[in-house]
């Protein structure tokens, strides 16, 4: 519609329709220039054109060189675990660009896309009832970001969540790992099948929490189930300290002794910052390197590519 160029997709209907044609100056004279429904438009499209140029130019990954699961959780929510996600993959992307898929997890509100000013136009959950080219309906989901990586919203309801079974991942990551080197899970707070599925499969977790004596009861119990029941090697969870205020009611010395772990991770105060770069849809680690989330993405990045070393 914008640019003139042919469709790069056909559409096939499953069942009897009527079909409703709009001529494209019709659909563009109603899409007034400026207005935010114009904006999203040219948005998708932007967004359609760069994920099908990386489809096309992105090798698949070669065999015996597993795809790297990370993931973010934490048993709260307002942790700024999102904006670390959007972050790390960004980080990420700058030596791996068009390897790294950010899975967005949280369920069931979905909110990486909108952090990132995304606009997905489907979801993981719509593809429940696919039963043919499901591989290329997913990858036509992604949703492309100018700094390189790519965006799966898992739901863009809050009711389509339970359309989001282990069975319906297990399908979506078979096509995902083979395609890409790097997969970054968003969490949500419910240790949930899915959840736990993802959490086995990854090779670095990084648990998320802010520097309040009320979340150290929850990390305790959290820390028993990676090591206890789902058997994860403490080598590869990583603790994070998230300073969101400029105050915190347990210092970092008492933290690590009640917990029995390290931080591996600290992210100081930095005002409202964060606040007004999720508002612009800024990635702090594409935009001011000297920040303290630029700062933790890095050291992300470093712990995420350190184990490929380890046997």
């Amino acid at each position: 519609m914008l640019t003139g160029e042919p469709a790069t997709a056909t559409v096939t209907a499953r069942e009897n329709s009527t079909l409703v044609k709009i001529s494209c100056d019709d659909l563009l004279a109603a899409l007034v220039p400026g207005s935010e429904a114009r904006a999203q438009l040219e948005s998708v499209v932007e967004q359609r054109r760069a994920l099908l140029k990386d489809i096309h130019t992105r090798s698949t990954i070669a065999a015996g060189d597993a795809a790297r699961f990370v993931s973010l959780y934490s048993p709260r929510g307002g942790v700024g675990k999102t904006t670390l996600a959007l972050n790390l993959a960004a980080s990420l992307a700058r030596d791996h660009r068009g390897e790294v898929v950010l899975v967005d997890l949280s369920l069931p509100y979905n909110h990486a896309a909108l952090l990132a000013r995304l606009a997905p136009s489907t979801s993981l959950a719509r593809l429940a009832d696919i039963r043919t080219d499901f591989d290329e309906r997913l990858l036509s989901a992604l949703v492309h970001h100018p700094a390189g990586f790519l965006l799966l919203s898992t739901a863009l309801a809050p009711e389509e969540a339970d359309l989001v079974t282990p069975a319906l991942l297990d399908q979506a990551l078979a096509v995902l790992k083979a395609q890409f080197g790097y997969l970054v899970f968003d969490l949500g707070v419910v240790l949930s099948e899915v959840a736990l599925s993802v959490l086995e499969q990854s090779r670095v977790v990084f648990v998320v929490a802010t520097p309040e004596l009320l979340i150290v009861k929850d990390l305790t119990q959290l820390y028993r189930i990676f090591h206890g029941v789902l058997k994860l090697a403490t080598g590869h969870v990583h603790l994070v300290v998230n300073h969101r205020a400029s105050t915190a009611t347990v210092g970092r010395r008492e933290m690590e002794k009640l917990l029995g772990v390290e931080i591996a991770v600290e992210i100081r105060h930095d005002g409202r910052r964060p606040e007004e770069a999720a508002l612009k849809g800024d990635i702090l680690a594409l935009s001011a390197a000297r920040s303290p989330i630029a700062k933790a993405a890095a050291a992300f990045t470093r712990l995420v590519e350190e184990p490929r070393s380890r046997p």
